[in-house]
């Protein structure tokens, strides 16, 4: 059986965004994947009114607020900046979880 992984960077494929190093970005797209797939997920996402918050992300992808900065700071995830804050757009999030989180 072949296993379906995305890596984006290096290290061992993990369930959502493995936080173990700052510079990976590993999805297991196996178990993210099922049974409707990214697009549930995308759906999930896609449904907000608002911007999300990098707490909010790291919630949902099941890793440290770190990570989703690290992200930001290397221009890996879709976001906006407001002042000082950092957020990210629905919309935008949605694509790229769809997109299997390349790098936008």
């Amino acid at each position: 059986m072949q296993e379906n992984y995305t890596t984006l960077a290096y290290g061992q494929p993990a369930f959502g965004i493995d936080d173990s190093d700052p510079f990976d970005l590993t999805i297991d797209l196996q178990a993210a994947a099922a049974p409707d797939g990214l697009e549930a997920l995308a759906s999930e996402i896609r449904n907000r009114r608002t911007a999300w918050k990098a707490e909010e992300l790291a919630e949902l992808f099941s890793c440290s607020k770190g990570k989703i900065y690290e992200m930001v700071k290397t221009n890996r995830i879709p976001y906006i900046k407001l002042g000082s804050m950092i957020r990210f757009p629905a919309a935008a999030i949605a694509a790229w979880v769809q997109r299997g989180f390349t790098s936008i």
